[in-house]
């Protein structure tokens, strides 16, 4: 037997040995990464290496940790489940038989169903490797209620991207813990300065070539973000509020010609790990592209441009879109002359077309809508002639009404992008925000008060006049709608925030939006555990205070609003049927069952596809109901629950 037993061994010695020489041999082939993913997906790092060659949950390796203080190894489960007792199947090949292995002192056998309850505190497990009774090796294990995501590099700058790997460990997804080649830059710009860094991400395929992935039910791309948040004490800024626009916020025009539109990023929570260093809470996001907005692409069999995408990098006199940076003097003059054949243009860059692939681009859709709205700043008729023939004033009314409410100190010409469906049929230009951490009550660097003449984030002042005395001046674009008011421009903003206060805008349904994502990292334990690692180092974190601080400036934001700028009367008090009332409705996007909680009996439910036909119609008999979606064709579509509106995505 000790002979067989040998010979077995020194036959698997040669096999790897074998697998080694074969990735010598062809180190650029798509063979390479398939015989990689096999020989490493159950592999095992850090201490339990040395007893084990394999070692799996349920099909899934679990994923090392190095930084000091923290788990040694972290294993994803559905958030739903980390109140629940889980059992996950062990599997595993020790290097040698004399051990046997015991989690939280139970033996447990290769291929058996271990028992992980919910009531051990943090989530967190022993793992003994031992010889008889003697313990020789003592690891820990946490079950985190977030996906895990892995990302290796040797070198990384924020100029150009640098190669490496990454995985994305989602537990809704069984065994699917692939390595994907991917390339890595530093992202923002002040950003790049913070110790806890933000990621872009390019995926590739085995020859080097982009490589489309979906995660988290989300766009499929080979472009990705990893949001670091450092700036933010309640990590929840940006993505409460990029949620918010993408809920609200009516669709650009082209809609009715292009089914799927997103006029804004999606993300996902997430816990990152940087070269097997735990890294703490990231939101893994989309990007604004061609492909989220639905742009006519670009053909490239004739170069004819179709759509075009721009983002404003800074303030500049054409992204304020006519007057100085020094403060709101509006002059008239033309904005400087533009070059088709730079990426940059006066404070923006081109994002499509596709510039780093040597495709035709062209700036005058957008040079032509500064030039207008620069030239008519002093010309009520002339501006009030042409304006909707370069903007879509719908989703300009929504954005500014977005912006005022978030009182954006650094999205009022800056963090834009700017788009047009295609220059050869319509020169109307749609906006997506961006970058929004410097909201509800914080600026771009986490302050609230700044500068000596005490300029400070106070929830009650008017945002226009906020925008002209602490920072340069407000959008120029906004600002001469507001002047000349074009088809009463001014009452259609009035309309719109009364009949938003109704439902998205409603202190309840803000307010839950936080308490949503806080009740996410609570349960998954990853808040306590970005608190412990980053507390302190750049901003105090403290989600129960920050979350009081934001319930206490939006409450006063509203109000301040409702009776100074929109002339309401309290909408949270005169409405008690909208007061405690939001809908939640998941899963989003959705495959089959939509369900929606948090009902009155009797309500009418109404769901319209994005062509605006009536596609249900019921009434509630209780708090909950369950819609079948899966005949349904992917798409947006609207809910509608007594006055309260919500977007759907059908994937």
């Amino acid at each position: 037997m000790a002979f067989l037993y040998h010979l077995f061994n020194n036959v698997r010695r040669l096999l790897f040995l074998f697998l080694i020489l074969i990735l010598l041999m062809f180190p650029f082939t798509a063979l390479r990464s398939a015989i990689l993913n096999v020989s490493t997906r159950f592999a095992v790092q850090g201490p339990l290496a040395t007893y084990f060659s394999e070692f799996s949950l349920s099909g899934k390796p679990l994923v090392y940790n190095t930084r000091e203080g923290y788990s040694n190894y972290f294993y994803s489960i559905p958030l739903n489940l980390m109140d629940k007792d889980v059992e996950r199947t062990v599997c595993f090949t020790l290097r040698n038989e004399k051990y046997s292995v015991c989690i939280d002192g139970t033996e447990i056998t290769n291929g058996c169903d271990c028992l992980f309850p919910y009531t051990k505190s943090e989530r967190t497990f022993v793992v003994t490797i031992q010889s008889g009774d003697k313990i020789v090796s003592a690891v820990t294990l946490t079950l985190t209620g977030l996906p895990i995501v892995q990302i290796q590099y040797q070198e990384i700058n924020r100029v150009s991207y640098s190669a490496g790997s990454i995985i994305v460990n989602d537990p809704g997804k069984a065994n699917d813990t692939e390595t994907i080649d991917s390339e890595f830059r530093i992202r923002g710009a002040s950003a790049a300065s913070e110790e806890k860094k933000s990621f872009s991400i390019k995926l590739k395929d085995s020859l080097g070539k982009k490589l489309n992935k979906s995660f988290f039910g989300l766009r499929e791309d080979n472009n990705w973000i990893l949001d670091a948040m450092a700036i933010d004490p309640s990590r929840m800024r940006n993505r409460v509020a990029t949620d918010l626009w993408n809920d609200f916020s009516i669709l650009p025009v082209h809609a009715n010609k292009e089914k799927g539109v997103i006029n804004g990023t999606r993300g996902q929570y997430v816990e990152l790990f940087i070269n097997d260093v735990y890294n703490g809470l990231y939101c893994m996001t989309e990007k604004v592209d061609r492909k989220q907005l639905k742009l006519k692409e670009y053909d490239e069999s004739t170069s004819t441009i179709h759509g075009v995408l721009f983002k404003s990098l800074k303030w500049t006199y054409s992204t304020y879109m006519g007057h100085l940076i020094s403060g709101e003097v509006f002059t008239g003059a033309v904005p400087p002359v533009y070059n088709n054949n730079l990426e940059s243009w006066d404070g923006y860059e081109v994002k499509y077309p596709d510039y780093d692939e040597c495709e035709r681009i062209d700036w005058r859709p957008l040079n032509d809508a500064v030039t207008f709205n620069a030239t008519t700043a002093n010309d009520s008729a002339c501006f009030s002639d042409g304006y909707n023939r370069y903007f879509d004033i719908p989703v300009w009314i929504d954005y500014y009404l977005f912006i005022d409410l978030l009182l954006a100190t650094d999205n009022h010409g800056k963090n834009m992008y700017l788009y047009t469906y295609d220059k050869n049929s319509s020169s109307v230009l749609g906006v997506t925000p961006w970058d929004l951490d410097g909201v509800f009550g914080r600026r771009w660097d986490a302050s609230v008060s700044w500068g000596t003449e005490g300029a400070s984030c106070r929830a009650e002042q008017n945002f226009d006049a906020f925008l002209i005395e602490t920072l340069d001046g407000q959008h120029g674009f906004i600002r001469n709608m507001k002047k000349y008011n074009p088809d009463n421009f001014n009452q259609r903003l009035h309309e719109r925030y009364a009949e938003l206060r109704e439902s998205f805008f409603s202190f309840e349904s803000l307010k839950q939006r936080f308490n949503n994502y806080k009740e996410i990292f609570d349960k998954s334990g990853a808040g306590a555990r970005e608190k412990t690692l980053w507390n302190g180092k750049r901003v105090l974190i403290n989600f129960d205070d920050e979350l009081d601080y934001l319930s206490s400036w939006i409450n006063t934001r509203l109000d301040y609003m409702d009776t100074n700028e929109y002339n309401l009367s309290n909408p949270d008090v005169d409405s008690p049927q909208t007061k405690d009332l939001f809908l939640n409705i998941y899963p989003i996007p959705v495959s089959n069952l939509l369900t929606v909680s948090n009902l009155s009996p009797g309500m009418n439910i109404e769901i319209f596809d994005c062509f605006g036909r009536l596609i249900f119609n019921e009434k509630s008999e209780d708090s909950m109901i369950q819609i079948d979606m899966s005949k349904q064709t992917p798409g947006f579509y609207c809910i509608k629950a007594g006055a309260l509106m919500y977007k759907v995505i059908k994937k």
